[in-house]
């Protein structure tokens, strides 16, 4: 979780669950050098860092889960990192303030974002895996595991039921 939160307080330029910046282990798939500094505060946010932490997310609430069956103090932390999970996801189709996220209905496709020092953002349509990492970040919950977390399984419900909008 040190870690986790590290890259959550490290590489979320804005704080709005969109990641880039600096390594993030795939910087070498994209067209282009995203470590290059950019000027006046201009940003790249990455499909694919923002993908690679969605599915960290489900890897350590899946850990998490798994520790639950033992260790019920675990089970806050599954719901925790479920609803980052959830919060990513979001904010990959919708920025916020009238900004597209990095996905692309047109093209149907994911796209790394540049943020403009002015506030706008330009979406680099260019195809390349980066687009395709989206696709990794699932998990599926066993509903044996689940059913020993009574707690978890009803809050998961509830977000589900209660707000549509942060599901995937």
């Amino acid at each position: 979780m040190l870690n986790f939160t590290w890259w959550v307080n490290r590489k979320d330029k804005n704080g709005k669950n969109i990641f880039g910046g600096g390594f993030l282990g795939l910087d070498n798939i994209g067209a282009f050098d995203r470590n290059m500094e950019l000027k006046d505060g201009e940003h790249l946010e990455q499909a694919d860092g923002t993908s690679w932490m969605a599915m960290y997310a489900l890897n350590m609430m899946r850990i998490s889960m798994e520790l639950a069956q033992y260790y019920q103090v675990y089970e806050d932390m599954a719901h925790q990192v479920f609803e980052h999970y959830l919060y990513i996801a979001e904010a990959m189709e919708n920025m916020g303030e009238s900004k597209e996220g990095l996905w692309n209905e047109e093209d149907g496709f994911f796209y790394d974002v540049l943020q403009l020092a002015n506030g706008e953002s330009v979406s680099l349509r260019l195809r390349s895996i980066v687009g395709l990492i989206p696709l990794f970040a699932v998990e599926i919950i066993d509903h044996r595991c689940s059913a020993k977390m009574p707690n978890f399984r009803e809050r998961m419900d509830w977000v589900l039921k209660n707000k549509p909008e942060r599901l995937p």
